[in-house]
Formats: structure tokens, C-alpha cells, sequence
């Protein structure tokens, strides 16, 4: 694994696996939101030798801004001893980390919305880049409507309740996708059986309908295992209270403080403090005695 990474090495597996388990080269892999690179060599490392000798156009489409665009990349290439700081490209740390495969990788850097328009069906869809209702019904439209026969759709970031809008959508899609992996780190992944039409992708992108997120939301949390479902609880209880139901989230918050996560959701009280300083400060002293 390259040394700028956000993945660990189980979910850097994982990827690999699924690449070699379900690529053929009917469409492409998207690696959307690549970072600096470790998640496309995960990727590219299962690509089928034979595949990679057949190929007469690139394999990979790798997405991302290649800018530091926050405070969080800043410390992390500070502290990995990389001299590159905000509003900086790392497009060069992205190049040198994926050398080996580049023959097989069209590189877009720019604005999703910008670059993302592609012609090419979609085999295997990596999505790191749902970071705003917006960009995940960007997505939803434009990529999941790419989807091959049998698609795999992997949700970086499915479980962190900072982006529950992921998790709803799918549970407004479940009827079209199976679950492959419930969890490995923080990510889910799904297979495609039947596509959704456009009409239905709109709707599972929509954020502004409380009653429906809930329902979509619940219906994903029906699916998953007991002790996957607490990080979504989160997510419920903070739809509740934007959508004014602040009685009911706050109560729901109560009861997660008496939750025994799974060991490997490293950050579950990370997840819980913060979203108990927006619902229920006054529980915080609570979390953090139980801690």
C-alpha cells in the first residue's frame, strides 16, 4: 500500500478481491474520489492478467480534485513528511504511486460534476466522492445509470452517519441491488440486478422529503445484520432531528449510548460524540464517562 492512504490494508484487500472476483472488461472500473492513489492500485491489482493483456483502451477512470482542499490533507501530508500544503495539487504523488498501472488508467482531475460525464458502461463503480447530497445524486444519475450487467457498486463511505444521505439512497434502491458485503471498514457493497429507471435514481438522490429518507433509510437498516446497524441508527436520529423531531432523535441517541459496538468500527465514538453535540449536548458528559 502506497503511504498516503485512508484505507486500511483489510478494505485494500477486500477491493482487490472484488475486482478479481467480478471484473471481465465490459466496462470500465471508476475509482471516484482516488486520493492519492490507493484505492486505484487496490482496484487495479485484481484486474485479470488476461484482461489487462486484451485491453485496447484504458480500464480505470480515476476522478479527483488533486488539490488540498482542507485542513485534514494538509496535517496528513505534513505528517507523512510531504511539503504539500492547501490549494496545492498532489496530482504528482498520485502519478508516482500508481506508475506501474498508468498504461491502463485515464486520470480526470478537476470538479466531479466538471470531468465526470463518461460514455463507457461501468463494470465496477468505486465511489469516495458522495461527500454532499449534491455529488451523491451526481452519481446516482450519471454513473449509476452506466451500470453493466451484474455492476458492482462499492460505498466508501456508507457507514459514517456525516454522510447519511448514502445509506438512504441505497435503501430506496435495494429492490435493484443485492448486498455482496455488508461491511469492511466503513464501506458496503452492492450488486446491481435490476437497473432502476431514472425516475427511480432521482427520487433514492432526494434529501428534502424527511418521511421518505427515514422510510428509505429504515428499509437499508432492515437489511444489514444487528451489529452493523448502529452507525445508521446515528444517521437516523439525525434525519429525525433535522426534520424536526428532536423528542425522538434525542431518545434514539439515549439508547445508542447503551450501545457494545463491533470492535472494528474504530470510529464509533467519533461518530457518536458528534452527532450528539448537534442532538444532544447534554448527553455528551454521559458518552464520554461510558468512553
Amino acid at each position: 500500500m502506497p503511504v498516503h492512504s485512508f484505507i486500511d490494508r483489510e478494505e485494500y484487500s477486500h477491493l482487490t478481491t472484488l475486482v478479481s472476483d467480478h471484473y471481465t472488461g465490459k466496462g470500465i472500473i471508476l475509482d471516484a474520489g482516488c486520493f492519492a492513489g490507493s484505492s486505484t492500485l487496490a482496484l487495479c491489482a485484481g484486474i485479470p492478467k488476461d484482461v489487462l493483456k486484451a485491453a485496447d483502451s484504458k480500464l480505470l477512470v480515476a476522478i479527483d480534485r488533486f488539490v488540498v482542499g482542507d485542513s485534514y490533507l494538509t496535517n496528513h501530508f505534513l505528517g507523512t513528511g510531504e511539503d504539500i500544503r492547501y490549494g496545492e495539487s498532489f496530482l504528482t504523488a498520485f502519478l508516482d504511486n500508481v506508475a506501474s498501472f498508468l498504461p491502463w488508467i485515464e486520470v480526470r482531475a478537476g470538479e466531479v460534476t466538471q470531468v465526470g460525464r463518461l460514455e463507457r458502461p461501468i463494470e465496477i463503480l468505486f465511489l469516495d466522492v458522495a461527500k454532499s447530497p449534491y455529488l451523491n445524486a451526481y452519481a446516482l444519475r450519471h454513473w449509476f445509470s452506466r451500470l453493466t450487467e451484474s455492476g458492482i457498486v462499492i460505498q466508501q463511505d456508507f457507514y459514517s452517519p456525516a454522510h447519511h444521505w448514502i445509506a438512504a439512497s441505497m435503501g430506496a434502491l435495494l429492490d435493484c441491488f443485492d448486498v455482496v458485503t455488508e461491511r469492511v471498514g466503513e464501506t458496503a457493497v452492492f450488486r446491481l440486478r435490476t437497473p432502476p429507471d431514472a425516475a427511480a435514481l432521482t427520487a433514492a438522490g432526494r434529501t428534502d422529503q424527511h418521511q421518505q429518507s427515514l422510510r428509505n433509510l429504515d428499509r437499508m437498516i432492515g437489511r444489514l445484520s444487528t451489529e452493523n446497524r448502529p452507525p445508521l441508527l446515528i444517521s437516523k436520529a439525525k434525519i429525525l432531528n433535522r426534520g424536526g423531531n428532536s423528542a425522538e432523535a434525542k431518545a434514539m441517541m439515549r439508547g445508542l449510548l447503551e450501545v457494545t459496538p463491533d470492535p472494528a468500527m474504530t470510529k464509533w465514538d467519533q461518530w457518536l460524540s458528534s452527532a450528539l453535540q448537534i442532538i444532544a449536548p447534554e448527553l455528551l458528559d454521559a458518552a464520554r464517562t461510558k468512553a
